[in-house]
């Protein structure tokens, strides 16, 4: 069993969605949050420092131009995590990225899942740990399942 696959068991079995307190300020999508957050943006450049200058399929991650969602609240084993996506423009069924922020810390972790001509990939931004890759690879299964349900 492979180490994403180890991942996945754990954080589905410790996954809960908790009711989703008031977000300070109310509800916002990612963008929104980065944008009038200054510990988030610089958590989020600190991210976009991972990614290739030259990388086409990152530009919307850089100018936070693209459909998200509000955040949500998440409980994994406990401890409590803020989770939102953003997608490019036009492209959201093959490009897009969740991110999730420790509110304590203001530490963030994201994934960009591409797909397309070429089967799923994962780029994991925020040195997430095997753990934490399993939680943001869970909430990217549940961003997709939430979209199918809004397209039914």
């Amino acid at each position: 069993m492979s180490i994403l696959s180890q991942s996945l068991a754990v954080a589905a079995s410790l996954c809960f969605m908790a009711p989703v307190p008031a977000w300070p300020g109310g509800a916002m999508t990612f963008p929104q949050v980065v944008a009038k957050n200054a510990a988030y943006r610089s958590s989020w450049h600190g991210l976009l420092a991972e990614v290739p200058a030259g990388d086409r399929e990152a530009g919307f991650m850089r100018s936070l131009a693209g459909p998200a969602t509000l955040m949500l609240v998440v409980r994994y084993d406990g401890r409590s995590y803020v989770t939102g996506t953003i997608c490019e423009l036009r492209n959201c069924a093959a490009n897009d990225v969740v991110a999730l922020i420790v509110p304590e810390t203001g530490r963030m972790y994201a994934v960009q899942r591409r797909r397309g001509d070429v089967p799923l990939r994962y780029r994991f931004l925020g040195h997430p740990d095997a753990a934490m890759q399993g939680i943001l690879v869970d909430q990217a299964e549940r961003a997709d399942r939430h979209r199918a349900e809004l397209l039914r």
